[in-house]
Formats: structure tokens, C-alpha cells, sequence
């Protein structure tokens, strides 16, 4: 079984390769569980926040062109705007 981090649903590489925005599965009875991270490549992974569950999906994430930011796009009208490196929520 997969005992260490749910499994990758989405993971878009910032425009200079050195951090991922990544949604993750998790194991549910009423899907989608989803969770945010930002994740360095090679290096830490931060958490950014848990989807309700059986509610909200996120298939889309955009970086800005400078790599700054990062949009998770939540049921395809809410969107989650990260700073970078820090993973602070900026709206």
C-alpha cells in the first residue's frame, strides 16, 4: 500500500523548475479529499491547506510568469493564491 504521502493528483513545475505546485489524493469514502502543497524540487515540502471533502477538487494550478505566485483553481471559479518560497495564503 502507499503508507507515505497520498498520491499525486496534479503537479505543475514553476516557470524556473525549482518548486512544484502539487494536489494530492487522499483515501475517502466520499471523494475528492484533496490536499495543497508547494514543494521545492529536491528539497522541503509545505502544506498549504486540506479541500473539503466530497466538495471541492482542484485540477488546475498557474504560476505567475516571475514565479511569486501560485493559483490552485478549486472547483474551477475559486481560486487559492500562494506566495513563493513561503506558502503564505495572499487571497
Amino acid at each position: 500500500g502507499n503508507f507515505g504521502l497520498p498520491q499525486v493528483a496534479l503537479a505543475v513545475d514553476s516557470p524556473d523548475g525549482g518548486y512544484r505546485a502539487t494536489v494530492r489524493n487522499h483515501i475517502s469514502l466520499d471523494p475528492p479529499r484533496q490536499s495543497l502543497w508547494l514543494e521545492q524540487v529536491g528539497g522541503g515540502k509545505i502544506w498549504l491547506r486540506n479541500l473539503a471533502e466530497d466538495q471541492d477538487g482542484c485540477d488546475q494550478a498557474i504560476w505567475t510568469s516571475d514565479g511569486r505566485h501560485v493559483a490552485f483553481v478549486v472547483q474551477g471559479l475559486e481560486v487559492l493564491l500562494y506566495s513563493v518560497p513561503d506558502g503564505d495564503l495572499v487571497q
